[in-house]
């Protein structure tokens, strides 16, 4: 599966292994900045994403958030990069 530029795609699970949806992921790099939002299964895609190193970073309220860097992008390429998201704790 390939784009024109390159993608980043993967899935976010909780601690227990199930999907999460609804988690903002931001892929920043200094020719592309965009969000996306995780599906009912967990899996995101950025298509046409330029070459490049990028930083991936995954949110959802209530818990912690998770940052992967470097993410390497190559032409016509898919890099897989998967979050695994924990509750944050309370005090």
């Amino acid at each position: 599966m390939g784009y024109p530029n390159g993608s980043v795609s993967g899935k976010v699970c909780d601690g227990a292994g199930e999907a999460l949806p609804g988690v903002a992921i931001t892929l920043s790099g200094p020719r592309f900045d965009e969000v996306q939002v995780s599906r009912a299964n967990g899996d995101y895609v950025f298509r046409s994403v330029p070459p490049g190193s990028y930083s991936a970073k995954a949110q959802l309220e209530g818990f912690s958030s998770e940052t992967v860097k470097p993410v390497d992008v190559r032409l016509e390429q898919d890099t897989v990069v998967d979050f695994t998201l924990r509750l944050k704790q309370t005090a």
